[in-house]
């Protein structure tokens, strides 16, 4: 064959073994798909699936526990009621300043039915305070009862029925009373309570509970409940209770609370509005008396002063002059502007007649002249005069005695009588205009304040008007209210009374077995995947390819196998085509010079390092690869073994220069080539170190195609580093189920700094289900029947 082709496909010229690759044949498995999801799901459902007889014995203990817990969950009855609530009251339809209205508005009513009022005395008259254990039937504590204090805790009745004694303890056998039966039990602990002794004597020990009515009311309340529609009037109540029996008396004691509490309510409600109307109708009288005394007082003062037609009601324009007051005053004032007028027009007339301007007669145009007698007398005497002058002057001369006497007269009056007499009597008027000016002004000030007093007097009348009514509608609405209040109707009813359920309303017996048969599913998968996330050790695929950071290069799969005849079909495949797989992954064909040099190693012993180096070994030299497999665990090398030869000498030997390089490579089946590890002693592991190790892996690279050198565990010591930097390839065997992820990634960081390349790991004893998967192999034929020697290889890697 030529040693380019050799070189280059790492297969000889002209060679076709039987197991060479075959593309028509070979279908290697998937490479494991990348979980895009963020969340390993593979990873836990690997982890459930390994621990699955703890999900499914925690799964059973959670079905067990659930059927025990069902069997004692108690089945729930509901009773319902419903009461009629009225929408509007007799009173409410009245007017008035209280309205007495609905009792409670249409909302308040749930409000009231939860108030402990109602609960309080449903839960005694029911007697949900004493709690019977150990199925003591409720009807013996029918006639129980207990004082306002009484002690709280548990009690327990024992009788001794040969000498008709009773024995009452609390717990830890605390003896509190002993007594005869058919007495009272338990009167000094404030318990009223006289069984007869025929049916303490049935169902003795008789155990129970005493809680405070309280404690029960809020119990009570927890298992109540009110519905209320928008827009309705019935009132929908439901109990629910473990005994259809207590659930209905509770029900029914409830209801004619609720109804016996509404009607004091409405009791109370209308005494209190009788009681409020009777105060206000009291001070309605003393505010009406009030008002009529406050009459009465105006009256009396002003009974003596004008007022507008005596209180009556006056017309519009000249009727208001028909009042005397008023014609007295509009009189005054006449008379007031006459005066002045004749005052001022006889001084001014005075004044003219001194200053010769106007003659004495013009004062005849003064109407007061014609009034005073004896300014009047002195003029019809100077118009006499006046006249007796003109007659004489038509008889006598000026000279004339008479003449001259009868013009002295003249001057004489006009001169000095008459201006004297008008200014008397401008004097005389003007005393009268002052006088009459000063009534006038009283006058005009006593009807300014006519109105007043008018206003005054018809809003006293009006109050008295209004307190008047008042007092009657409310003395009315009193008279109302007692009359209601001796025949007070509560404002509800009740329409359903309650009956006694004969089948459960709710059974928690399938949900309780459910539950607890989910819990006990999902706390073995938490416990399932707490164990997974605490184990160390290599389980999963993501652990090498994340964690680890290799490549997986093939997958040794599990089998239950010891020999060759016990393997099966599929097994044999499975075996075959993993080790087809690793072969392609490790010795691809773009491999241009000299042999390949492999080290095989793990992170501790038992990963199947070696197993996996020998059947790798095999798989080569059927593939026709000129292969040697060197044993240099110096320490526990095992290949001598696993292929049947003998041990010494070996590679010790050789490196200590004990035997040479023919005698120590010993030829297997089918053109595979060991060397054995040679004798052991405490130097085999420092020879490791030596020129002749170079010089052996630099000879052998000449003779073989392919050398896979077994190392010693990564954990053993610096064996497997040093022998990884002269081949520059290593491999890493991880053993599911048993290497230590922590220890190899340890041992990884280490290599990181020598020129060591890690081409990737080898995933054996792996159980091709689940998460691995992916890496199983397919086959369409039957395999060819394994050697001594392959079987003999193989078996060992499941072990």
């Amino acid at each position: 064959m030529s040693a380019e082709l050799s070189r280059t496909n790492l297969v000889p010229s002209g060679y076709s073994p039987p197991e060479l690759l075959d593309s028509s044949r070979y279908q290697p498995g998937p490479p494991m798909p990348e979980d895009k999801s963020g969340i390993a799901w593979r990873r836990y459902l690997g982890a459930l699936y390994r621990y699955k007889w703890l999900v499914i014995l925690g799964t059973l203990l959670g079905a067990g526990v659930g059927y025990v817990a069902a069997r004692s969950a108690i089945p729930e009855y509901e009773v319902h009621g419903t009461v009629w609530l009225a929408t509007e009251s007799a009173q409410g339809q009245s007017s008035g300043p209280i309205r007495p209205g609905r009792l409670l508005n249409m909302s308040s009513w749930p409000e009231l039915m939860n108030s402990f009022t109602i609960l309080d005395s449903a839960a005694r008259k029911t007697r949900l305070y004493v709690i019977p254990e150990n199925d003591t039937p409720r009807a013996l504590f029918a006639a129980f009862e207990t004082a306002d204090k009484f002690r709280l805790g548990h009690f327990e009745l024992q009788t001794d029925a040969a000498h008709k004694q009773y024995e009452l303890s609390a717990p830890g056998h605390v003896v509190l009373e002993r007594g005869t039966l058919g007495d009272s039990v338990g009167l000094q602990f404030g318990i009223r309570w006289a069984p007869s002794a025929t049916d303490v004597i049935k169902h003795a020990p008789i155990a129970f509970t005493l809680t405070t009515v309280r404690e029960a009311a809020i119990d009570l309340r927890s298992r109540l409940l009110i519905i209320l529609p928008n827009e309705s009037s019935l009132l929908r109540l439901t109990v629910t209770d473990n005994d259809p029996s207590r659930a209905t008396e509770t029900m029914s004691n409830l209801l004619n609370e609720f109804v016996a509490t509404a009607s004091r309510l409405k009791s109370r409600n209308l005494t209190e509005f009788a009681k409020t109307l009777d105060q206000q109708v009291n001070y309605s009288a003393q505010e009406l008396r009030s008002a009529e005394l406050a009459l009465e007082d105006f009256r009396v003062r002003t009974i003596t002063l004008p007022s507008e037609s005596n209180g009556s009601a006056i017309a519009a324009g000249l009727e208001m002059t028909r009042d005397p007051v008023l014609q007295h005053y509009f009189t005054q004032k006449l008379q007031l502007d006459s005066i002045r007028n004749d005052r001022e027009s006889l001084e001014r007339l005075l004044a003219e007649i001194q200053t010769r301007q106007v003659a004495p007669l013009a004062l005849w145009a003064v109407p007061a002249v014609h009034t005073q007698p004896e300014l009047s007398a002195t003029l019809n005497e100077l118009a006499s005069k006046d006249a007796a002058l003109r007659s004489a002057l038509q008889l006598y001369t000026e000279q004339h005695r008479s003449v001259i006497d009868l013009r002295e007269r003249i001057a004489l009056l006009t001169d000095q009588a008459i201006p004297q007499a008008a200014a008397s009597l401008a004097e005389t008027l003007r005393r009268r205009e002052q006088d009459l000016q000063g009534r006038v002004d009283g006058s005009s000030r006593e009807m300014r304040q006519i109105p007043t007093r008018t206003i005054e007097e018809l809003r006293l009348r009006r109050n008295v008007q209004v307190r008047q009514q008042l007092y009657t509608m409310l003395k009315g609405r009193y008279e109302e209210a007692r009359l209601a209040e001796a025949s007070a109707l509560p404002d509800l009813s009740i329409l359903d009374y309650p009956s006694v359920p004969q089948r459960p309303s709710r059974n928690k017996r399938p949900q309780v077995a459910l539950l607890f048969l989910g819990a006990g599913f999902g706390a073995a998968v938490l416990l399932a995947l707490l164990l997974d996330r605490l184990d160390t050790r290599f389980r999963h695929p993501e652990q090498a390819t994340k964690d680890l950071g290799l490549e997986i290069l093939g997958v040794v799969p599990f089998i239950r196998a010891t020999n060759a005849s016990s393997l099966r079909t599929e097994q044999a495949w499975q075996v075959t085509e993993a080790f087809r797989t690793i072969r392609l992954a490790l010795l691809p064909p773009h491999v241009s010079s000299g042999a390949r040099l492999l080290s095989v190693t793990s992170p501790a012993s038992g990963d199947g390092k070696s197993l996996v180096a020998s059947n790798l070994a095999v798989s080569l030299a059927k593939a026709g690869f000129r292969t040697l497999l060197i044993d240099a665990d110096v320490r526990r090398g095992c290949q001598h073994s696993i292929f049947g030869l003998r041990e010494q000498p070996g590679l010790t030997d050789y490196l200590a220069g004990r035997a040479a390089l023919d005698d120590i490579l010993m030829r297997g089946d089918d053109g595979l080539t060991v060397i054995p590890a040679g004798s052991r002693g405490r130097r085999a592991p420092e020879l490791l170190t030596s020129r002749a190790m170079t010089g052996l892996l630099g000879e052998v690279r000449q003779r073989f195609d392919s050398v896979i050198v077994d190392c010693a565990p990564l954990n053993a010591g610096v064996d497997a580093f040093l022998l990884g930097a002269l081949t520059s390839d290593l491999v890493l065997v991880l053993r599911a189920g048993v290497t230590d992820c922590r220890l190899a990634e340890a041992k990884l960081r280490l290599l990181d700094r020598l020129p060591v390349r890690v081409l990737g790991a080898v995933l054996n004893a792996v159980r091709t289900t689940g998460e691995y998967r992916y890496y199983a192999y397919d086959y369409n034929e039957t395999p060819p029947p394994l050697s001594r020697r392959v079987a003999r290889v193989t078996a060992p890697l499941v072990d």
